[in-house]
């Protein structure tokens, strides 16, 4: 309880295969003290497949899929304890990490911090194939116009608004 924490959100591998990149470059930080004292909550999507639960075993890293699962990953169900889960997940976690999901709209109900990641690990794409791409979709101009919620466009990027959100949650709480 004593950690910060950050909750990670992959969109899926359809959406950004590189999120293992990010993911595993974060428990790096963390191994390496620029994170200091922080564990990493990965919640999986409840439907796409992402190679970031590979990192499962990880000392700081909790991995989970959240609802009820019928046959593959396409059937499920959420219950009253999964979205409780959910909602206490994003009040009591330091920062949320995600590629163009609701999560960021979702964080602040919470008053939360998010980071949206805006980059493809350790490979630069052009537009049409980067996830950047994402954020110019007509329902996320809004979220990103506010400037709530800012876009990671490289690792020190995100290294230093995660450090940053650690040291002063309330920065973008007006946004």
């Amino acid at each position: 309880p004593d950690k910060k924490t950050i909750l990670y959100a992959p969109a899926g591998d359809w959406m950004n295969p590189t999120d293992h990149e990010v993911l595993r470059e974060i428990l790096t930080w963390i191994d390496n003290g620029i994170l200091p004292n922080t564990q990493v909550l990965l919640r999986l999507h409840p439907t796409y497949e992402s190679a970031t639960q590979k990192l499962d075993g990880h000392p700081n890293l909790v991995v989970e899929r959240p609802g009820s699962h019928y046959g593959d990953l396409k059937w499920y169900e959420f219950d009253k304890a999964d979205v409780v889960h959910l909602a206490s997940s994003l009040k009591f976690c330091d920062v949320v990490i995600n590629t163009a999901s609701t999560m960021m709209v979702e964080s602040c109900i919470f008053d939360t911090p998010s980071v949206a990641l805006g980059f493809d690990g350790y490979t630069t794409k052009k537009y049409w194939q980067s996830v950047i791409r994402y954020y110019d979709r007509e329902h996320l101009v809004p979220v990103v116009n506010t400037g709530g919620v800012p876009i990671a466009k490289s690792f020190d990027d995100l290294q230093s608004l995660i450090t940053t959100y650690f040291t002063n949650p309330q920065l973008h709480t007006e946004e």
